[in-house]
């Protein structure tokens, strides 16, 4: 029997007993991990069920058995005739596991399984079943200080004063004086 299933956004032919390198999942080592993205379920003997797009009830249970890092993969770019040259290594996160059981729908695994308890946050907290989400209220403007804002149009003080500057025609950009060479006689 044999499962194709998906993890990290790449999927993987996996059957019982078999090690498989994944992207870093945050498990402990020792600890049983589930995949429940499950795409193509194989069985022994008859047709494969095919999920559109998973196969509902079918579950993969493995065990994390380490958090080894990837070959070194050497990005070198260049331009040409530019004097440009850039080199930089990469070591991909991963995580090992060990696929332990591949559970056909409805079967006791299956079953067992989707009675667990969903899982726990990071750090231990459990998430709230039911928690109201909190609305937030658009925050009051704020006044900003000095120069440049503009008047209150209740404060009757402030629009009655006059303007400072006196309407008329947009004066004329100002002229560069020339320079005057020792040739000019002056």
């Amino acid at each position: 029997m044999y499962a194709i299933i998906q993890a990290g956004g790449r999927q993987y032919r996996v059957a019982p007993g078999e090690r498989l390198l994944v992207d870093r999942m945050f498990a402990e080592p020792g600890s049983q991990v589930q995949f429940a993205d499950v795409r193509l379920l194989a069985p022994d003997g008859s047709d494969a069920l095919i999920g559109t797009p998973v196969v509902t009830g079918a579950l993969v249970e493995a065990t994390v058995l380490g958090h080894p890092r990837g070959e070194k993969i050497i990005v070198f770019k260049y331009k040409p005739k530019k004097r440009y040259r850039r080199r930089l290594g990469f070591r991909a996160a991963l995580t090992e596991v060990r696929i332990d059981t591949v559970a056909l729908p409805g079967t006791t695994a299956a079953r067992r399984a989707s009675a667990r308890p969903a899982r726990s946050r990071p750090g231990g907290q459990e998430a709230p079943a039911s928690a109201p989400t909190p609305t937030a209220e658009p925050a009051a403007p704020r006044a900003r200080s000095g120069a440049g804002t503009a008047p209150d149009p209740t404060d009757h003080e402030a629009s009655a004063a006059p303007e400072t500057s006196a309407p008329g025609p947009p004066a004329a950009p100002r002229r560069r004086a020339q320079r005057r060479s020792p040739s000019d006689g002056a």
